[in-house]
């Protein structure tokens, strides 16, 4: 048996499929056969090779890994088979705790696998869930998630857990006033449904994009400010008397100076953001105003199960989430458009396709087979229909250097809520990428930002309208 995956096989290029021989497991190790891999904001790092550390710097991430390597670690799927040593039954569903840990440092003694200083951390130092399958070492990094549909569960790993950890980390002073959230993107806005379950009083939120705002207000926030707007620090200070505890959910330099501008004596700002850029503050600051400034990585996996937990017990709804075919990922981990629209989430739906003959840059691609999801796959969801099309009908030719996909149309479940416009011009939750082509323009809808690598933009909720002044991740 075969697994399929989307591998980075250069860094600053698209993904590639390849296709591997599925390994088979031993001693203690599961083979997961995946249904949902979620795309995180960190992917686009690693594809990179780098993180920007401001002043021009870059923290280079490629060592450590040997390529083809498959990203992803927002996973979540179900038992296909197990070694002699592992207690679990075939057809376990659960999500993956990817933050894996050599298990003998300082850190895996105490259950910070998070930070070990040898991880395993799936999708980062070792093949992760843009794949068929994935082999994970122990039955204890399997997390029962039900009734939660598994691109939500497979979100809460990454996003859930890195907020939840990061709020967690803020209770005592949680208790004295209310919380500054800052940046609302999908993980600010998971944030702030966290927190509004985990403390009593409903926090303070802080983007610079209006309709984040608004959004956030109309989920429960406080109130809203505008960090770029000059009086923002003053009205901050007036309404809350001066912030106690603040997550920094961008983690930019113009989002921490603001956090920390805002704190009263004894605050305290936990960062999880990875945007980047330089931080500078005189050192009496913090004798000063007594303030704290703490960084968090991801969270734990006994944290990963809290936050299941109180999930499930508040009820907590999920993101707005989009799902694509895995045969799309290529072109999915490059399309910022989509995920900055209101923390709107993405997740690779494990349908493959098989690529023969592909030439990316000469505009061929050849559909050779698509298999379609069974009636009795446990991975169908309810309402999902087999479709029979024509390969023609699936795949045009165009002109070289651009492709056009479409891919079967599913009547599936969609996560998006009523009245969404992400991907506005879909009818299901299946990616038909001619149409939008159409709508955004053809001659603007790809660009080359540099050799062998294509960047496509489409127009979600007007995050795109100037697809000249686009910005490119």
């Amino acid at each position: 048996m075969q697994m399929h995956r989307q591998s980075l096989t250069a860094y600053g290029a698209p993904l590639c499929e390849t296709v591997v021989d599925t390994p088979k497991p031993q001693g203690t190790e599961v083979l997961v056969r995946i249904a949902r891999c979620g795309v995180c904001h960190s992917d686009l790092h690693m594809q990179d090779g780098y993180f920007l550390l401001g002043d021009g710097k870059q923290l280079d991430v490629r060592a450590g890994r040997t390529l083809p390597f498959t990203l992803g670690h927002e996973i979540a799927g179900q038992v296909e088979s197990a070694g002699p040593e592992a207690n679990i039954a075939p057809g376990t569903k659960g999500a993956v705790y990817p933050w894996i840990g050599c298990g003998q440092c300082a850190a895996c003694k105490v259950g910070d696998e998070n930070i070990c200083v040898a991880p395993r951390h799936l999708g980062i130092t070792v093949d992760g869930g843009y794949a068929t399958h994935v082999l994970v070492p122990h039955t204890r990094y399997l997390i029962d998630t039900a009734p939660l549909s598994p691109s939500y569960a497979g979100a809460l790993m990454c996003s859930g857990l890195t907020a939840y950890s990061a709020l967690k980390r803020l209770a005592d002073r949680a208790a004295r006033a209310p919380l500054l959230l800052v940046g609302l993107g999908g993980v600010g806005l998971m944030g702030l449904a966290l927190a509004r379950a985990m403390y009593v009083t409903a926090p303070y939120v802080a983007d610079i994009d209006p309709k984040k705002r608004e959004a956030a207000l109309a989920a429960g926030a406080q109130a809203a400010f505008d960090p770029a707007d000059p009086n923002a620090r003053k009205a901050v200070l007036k309404a809350s008397g001066g912030i106690y505890a603040a997550v920094d959910f961008a983690g930019s330099d113009k989002s921490l100076t603001f956090a920390t501008g805002v704190l009263a004596k004894g605050g305290k700002v936990v960062v999880t953001g990875l945007i980047g850029g330089g931080y500078s503050t005189g050192a009496a600051m913090f004798s000063l105003k007594a303030m704290t400034i703490e960084g968090t990585q991801t969270g734990t996996l006994a944290e990963a199960r809290e936050v299941i937990d109180l999930v499930r017990a508040k009820n907590i709804a999920p993101p707005p989430i989009a799902e694509r075919p895995l045969d799309l990922g290529q072109h999915r981990v490059q399309r910022p458009a989509e995920r900055a629209d209101l923390g709107v989430r993405v997740a690779f739906r494990h349908a493959v396709v098989e690529v023969a003959g592909g030439d990316l840059a000469g505009g061929q691609l050849d559909v050779v087979e698509r298999p379609q999801v069974g009636p009795d796959d446990p991975d169908r969801d309810e309402g999902e229909h087999d479709h029979d099309r024509p390969a023609e009908d699936q795949v045009e030719d165009h002109q070289p250097g651009r492709h056009r996909v479409d891919v079967a149309e599913r009547d599936g479940h969609d996560e998006r809520p009523a009245g969404s416009k992400v991907w506005q011009e879909l009818q299901d939750d299946a990616l038909r990428i001619p149409d939008v082509l159409e709508d955004v323009g053809k001659q603007d809808a790809v660009e080359r930002t540099r050799p062998g690598r294509q960047r496509i933009a489409f127009d979600v909720d007007g995050a795109t309208e100037d697809l000249k002044g686009r910005r490119s991740i």
